[in-house]
């Protein structure tokens, strides 16, 4: 079993080292000792291809929709199990699903084998699980993404009142 926790995902961004830590004891502690591998957005996808060449049996995708995305990308159509660890900002794949967003029970989901069959879907040449954005949807996505990146340098000051 591979573990991709995509270091660029909201609850993985802050500090990855420490999101790798946490992982690899929740899974030790279900006697499981996959490969963690924390990668940058950008790399997700040739790290599920190099898995895939490994004969992985399960991948897994710790991040959000794109990481979800990304390695599903890869593995669809191998037989490779694809594990979820909801790591993102929304998260709707996994919520779909009924997948907990707490990570200690999202490893137990994982771990335990609770596999379900999804539908798979190609536009364009890409691959997707969750949703394709067409229209407008894409660029409220960007805005949203510039807007909490500027609410997440807002400095905010207490001034007492006497």
């Amino acid at each position: 079993m591979l573990v991709i926790v995509n270091a660029d995902a909201r609850s993985a961004a802050r500090n990855p080292a420490e999101i790798h830590s946490k992982v690899a004891a929740l899974f030790r502690a279900k006697g499981a000792h996959p490969r963690i591998v924390i990668a940058k957005g950008k790399d997700v996808g040739a790290i599920t291809r190099r898995a895939v060449e490994e004969n992985q049996e399960t991948i897994v995708a710790g991040g959000g929709d794109g990481t979800v995305s990304a390695v599903a990308a890869e593995i669809a159509g191998t037989g490779i199990t694809l594990g979820v660890l909801p790591l993102g900002t929304r998260n709707h794949f996994a919520r779909d699903l009924r997948i907990p967003l707490h990570v200690e029970s999202a490893t137990r989901i994982v771990l335990d084998h609770h596999a379900v069959m999804v539908d798979v879907a190609e536009v364009n040449g890409r691959v997707f699980v969750n949703n394709s954005g067409l229209g407008i949807y894409p660029h409220l996505v960007v805005l949203r993404q510039a807007e909490e990146h500027e609410l997440s340098f807002c400095r905010c000051y207490h001034v007492p009142t006497s």
